[in-house]
């Protein structure tokens, strides 16, 4: 059972494109304590938002670039849970 597999069971993701680091970290964020989990969202889009160019390969729509996306999580033992997920 891997890190990632026991988090997302913990929190109830049912998403198996999301993949969770071994980095956990407990930070001070206006002045409550929150556990922040970081993590990455891999999948293969069908097709691209913009152009709307249909993905028949991994040559036709190049991922250039990364975000970071923070979602506010069930807290656990009171404590809020943050995921900082790069997509």
């Amino acid at each position: 059972m891997t890190h990632s597999y026991f988090i997302r069971k913990t929190l109830g993701i049912k998403d198996k494109n999301i993949h969770f680091a071994e980095q956990v970290t407990e930070e001070r964020i206006n002045d409550q304590n929150h556990l922040v989990l970081y993590g990455k969202l891999t999948y293969t889009p069908k097709a691209c938002e913009k152009c709307g160019t249909v993905n028949r390969s991994s040559a036709d729509i190049v991922k250039s670039g990364t975000k970071l996306s923070t979602l506010k999580l069930t807290p656990i033992n009171w404590v809020t849970v943050i995921a900082v997920l790069s997509i």
